[in-house]
């Protein structure tokens, strides 16, 4: 579960293909997205609930697809199969249940997350500082690990409830003061 990823070491080396040709860092990121789907509910009356399938959305990141199609291959969350769906660029986005923005979009982001506004999608990215910036969870790495924030108040405009085991591991999103935040740090987490 997210604890065994929170283990995974990202060496220098990451880059290189490993066994399955799918970077370490990248195989570690599609982890973490596949555990976030386990660890968030959307709300019961989403019509992305009543899809037949939990969509995970790729924005301009082909490495990260692959990794997470690999991650995701034949397991379910909730008794519905997981799909993904590879998106170039930001106009081709249409709501699903989960959205990895790639890095590329850092300049299109407050864009993109007006775009998603009123749709309960759980955002992610690994771009730089990205759950300040309104998306729900953001990747990082921190002494050549994998580490996550998350931003509670994004998290709650969309309708996302976000579990508590889930907040227990993230490092506060620097934001405005959250007062029901697990961290008891009064900052958004």
């Amino acid at each position: 579960m997210v604890g065994v990823v929170l283990g995974f070491r990202v060496p220098p080396a990451a880059g290189g293909p490993r066994k399955t040709g799918i970077p370490l860092e990248q195989a570690v990121k599609a982890a973490y997205v596949y555990n976030f789907t386990k660890l968030v509910t959307w709300p019961a009356e989403s019509p992305l609930r009543g899809a037949p399938a939990l969509t995970i959305g790729i924005l301009d990141d082909d490495s990260l697809a692959d990794a997470v199609d690999a991650a995701v291959r034949d397991k379910q969350v909730e008794g519905r199969p997981l799909a993904v769906r590879r998106f170039r660029k930001a106009d081709e986005v249409v709501p699903c249940a989960v959205l990895f923005v790639g890095r590329g979009m850092s300049g299109r982001l407050p864009q993109l997350l007006q775009q998603l506004r009123g749709w309960p999608v759980l955002t992610v990215s690994d771009a730089e500082g990205f759950a300040s910036q309104g998306g729900v969870i953001g990747l990082f790495l921190e002494d050549n690990r994998v580490r996550f924030e998350v931003g509670v108040a994004a998290a709650q405009a969309a309708g996302l409830q976000i579990s508590s085991k889930l907040l227990r591991l993230a490092r506060p999103a620097p934001g405005r003061p959250c007062p029901s935040c697990a961290s008891g740090s009064g900052r958004e987490r």
